[in-house]
């Protein structure tokens, strides 16, 4: 294993499962990624209509998003359309 120069960006968890990192070129996007639910929730609580909708996501949805969060964010469907460009 040899050290590799890296640029500081933002941090992001992709599991231990991921095999034999050292050998893959630096691409996180071939990786599994996990979110903290946690930090994802406050991300879509605090988006604007304006951002929402620069992802592809209409007022009204984003709406409907936001109430069933604060309602019950560990039944929270993340694995919809719109939920999946949210986090994009």
């Amino acid at each position: 294993m040899q050290r590799r120069r890296i640029i500081g960006g933002e941090i992001r968890i992709i599991g231990k499962e991921t095999k034999n990192i050292e050998e893959q070129p630096l691409e996180l996007g071939k990786t599994t990624e996990y979110h903290s639910r946690k930090n994802v929730t406050k991300k879509v609580l605090k988006m604007s209509s304006k951002e929402a909708l620069e992802k592809g996501v209409p007022k009204q949805t984003l709406s409907d998003m936001k109430k069933r969060l604060r309602k019950n964010t560990k039944k929270f469907n993340w694995k919809t359309k719109a939920a999946r460009k949210l986090l994009r």
